[in-house]
């Protein structure tokens, strides 16, 4: 891995990681190519743990700091459609000029990952979509109280008022320790850490007693987690206030316009971003296959993808027939069927897919049009 990459566009510092089959590691070129669009709060550290998955796929990640994330300058006047420039910059840089490669985005990188694919059709491939922020999140009532206040408050909190919010972010966020007691406090957040530690492979956990390798894998995902939400923080909280305003403003771009694949993973315990709210927009994208998986939550989705899904998210099988499934016999992410989150209480099949619909037109039609555009 090579996780502090610089690239100086219009005078600002865009950061940016490689993973799996890059050129650094001397091996033979990458198969696959994957611009990676990080979460809120998130950095380009947030893909670190599909490293060795990936370089076994010969997938070549590159994942990008948004401006005032990680090492990326903060632009004030950015808009959400200004990231497409930069990952096409990055994309050439890292893949070469006029490589395909798809793109993947995870929570608040979801909007960002679908602008990079309704702007530059003839360079994606196709878009991957994991528990994504959708249209009208903040009207959603099953939405997580906190978050819905954060986005509202980035959005309409008088300049005078900013400062405070922001200090109130920083000290959260932007250290370690207070980050660490801030993550641990989320049920939904340890639910994932433990389900992810039965299948997570580390350096740590394979030198620990066979007695403490759970809780070795459980510290190796929490500490990935802090280290990719205070690398988020490097330069306090401008970046990712402004990037809430923008999520939960228009996009600037037209959902029908996506005209690419595209893969929407979204767990039904999901209670940072309802899958209902992530369905209602996918149900704009005209080539979406949605799938909704009954037990993960907001941070077993994008462990599932990171750890064990890449090789079938980045190859072709799926495009044309809009048709992907997580197989029952698959190690998957999930929380535990006794552990019962945002009030929905695991009663249902394990892992299997319980719902996988295509997006067809006649559906598309039912849907107000034209909400953030």
């Amino acid at each position: 891995m090579r996780e502090y990459q610089l690239l100086t566009l219009a005078g600002r510092r865009v950061g940016y990681a490689e993973y799996g089959r890059h050129p650094g590691r001397g091996a033979s070129p990458a198969r696959y190519h994957v611009l990676y669009c990080h979460g809120l709060p998130g950095s380009r550290l947030d893909a670190r743990l599909s490293d060795a998955l990936c370089d076994e796929a010969e997938v070549h990640v590159v994942a990008v700091d948004r401006p005032g994330f990680g090492l990326s300058d903060y632009d004030a006047a950015r808009r959400l459609t200004d990231f497409v420039p930069v990952a096409a910059a990055v994309a050439d840089a890292c893949f070469g000029a006029g490589v395909r490669f798809a793109v993947v985005g995870v929570s608040g990188g979801a909007p960002y990952a679908l602008a990079v694919a309704a702007v530059l059709p003839k360079r994606v491939e196709a878009c991957v979509v994991a528990a994504g922020f959708g249209l009208r999140y903040v009207h959603s009532t099953a939405a997580l109280p906190s978050y819905r206040a954060f986005l509202a408050l980035a959005r309409c909190t008088p300049r005078p008022l900013l400062p405070a919010l922001s200090r109130a972010l920083t000290r959260r966020y932007a250290s370690h320790d207070a980050c660490r007691r801030s993550l641990m406090s989320r049920p939904a957040v340890l639910a994932g850490m433990d389900a992810l530690a039965a299948s997570l492979e580390s350096d740590a956990a394979t030198k620990a007693k066979p007695d403490q390798q759970a809780e070795a894998r459980r510290t190796v995902c929490l500490e990935w987690m802090v280290d990719s939400t205070v690398e988020a923080f490097r330069h306090g909280s401008r970046g990712p206030l402004l990037d809430a305003k923008l999520l939960a403003s228009p996009w600037g771009f037209t959902l029908e316009n996506v005209r690419v694949p595209v893969l929407w993973l979204h767990g039904k315990c999901d209670d940072v971003v309802p899958w209902l709210v992530g369905r209602g927009t996918a149900l704009h994208l005209p080539r979406c296959c949605f799938t909704a998986t009954p037990l993960d939550t907001h941070y077993t989705v994008p462990l599932c993808v990171l750890l064990r899904l890449w090789p079938r998210i980045v190859t072709r099988d799926w495009h044309d027939n809009l048709s992907f499934s997580i197989p029952d016999d698959q190690p998957h992410c999930r929380v535990p069927a006794s552990l019962s989150t945002s009030g929905v209480t695991g009663t249902s099949t394990g892992c299997a897919v319980l719902c996988l619909e295509m997006m067809g037109a006649s559906r598309r039609g039912r849907m107000p049009r034209g909400a953030f555009t």
